[in-house]
């Protein structure tokens, strides 16, 4: 009977051989990944994008830590991202246009701020459209849904002020955000104990915090300011 995937993704770790044959058992599943994301891809070069792609899922194969997840769950998380940063850079069109509308959000007096994007239109190289993709990408990692944002927002400022709290406490603690990482989820006991802050609140908000600390301590100049991070003083 043949292992489970994630059994031979362990065993590849120190295997080239099962390496390569992963690698040439998966090239459908990373020709699906290419045609969902790239817009034509004949035009670009099949061979170097699975190329860029089988890289990917190796990379994905060195770093797999079955306390994670599901192997092909992360190999699909680092090949897309591998892919929108190839297109990024060569300024390669998307499968796909990106939408917006999971960006509003409720303002100061509680009207509805809906996104709108200058030169939103399709063909056009708008750099907030890579980190939406990219941000979507690495929030599923966490099992969040981005475009849901607006849903998980708090609608009451002072909540909102208090998870702003938490994202500037974890900014500034390197621990915990590997912690962070390495779960998938926040490190609430610490928080709580350390902050003294509510944890229903934490919990209650838990989608928010983690995607706004993603933003806020990664390379998403665009987003930090729509949700002026840097007003927050959770952004350089």
């Amino acid at each position: 009977m043949c292992r489970p995937l994630d059994e031979r993704v362990i065993a590849a770790k120190a295997d080239e051989k099962e390496v390569n044959s992963l690698i040439s058992e998966y090239t459908p599943f990373l020709r699906a990944l290419i045609g969902n994301i790239i817009l034509k891809p004949r035009i670009y070069g099949e061979n170097e994008l699975l190329s860029a792609a089988a890289e990917a899922f190796w990379e994905a194969i060195r770093m797999y830590n079955p306390d994670k997840g599901h192997f092909i769950n992360i190999a699909k998380l680092v090949v897309k991202r591998k892919l929108l940063n190839l297109a990024r850079k060569e300024g390669v069109r998307l499968a796909r246009e990106v939408s917006f509308s999971g960006l509003s959000h409720t303002g100061k007096d509680g009207e509805d701020i809906e996104f709108d994007p200058p030169d939103d239109k399709p063909g056009t190289d708008n750099p907030l459209r890579w980190e939406i993709e990219a941000i979507e990408a690495e929030s599923l990692a966490y099992g969040i849904d981005f475009m849901r944002l607006a849903d998980y927002s708090p609608k009451a400022e002072k909540t909102k002020e208090v998870c702003f709290a938490v994202v500037r406490f974890l900014k500034g603690r390197e621990d915990l955000l590997a912690e962070m990482r390495k779960t998938c989820g926040l490190p609430l006991k610490k928080i709580c104990d350390e902050m003294g802050a509510d944890r229903k609140t934490l919990e209650r908000h838990r989608q928010y915090i983690i995607v706004v600390t993603l933003i806020a301590v990664n390379d998403y100049p665009c987003l930090a300011g729509w949700l002026n991070l840097r007003g927050k003083g959770v952004s350089a």
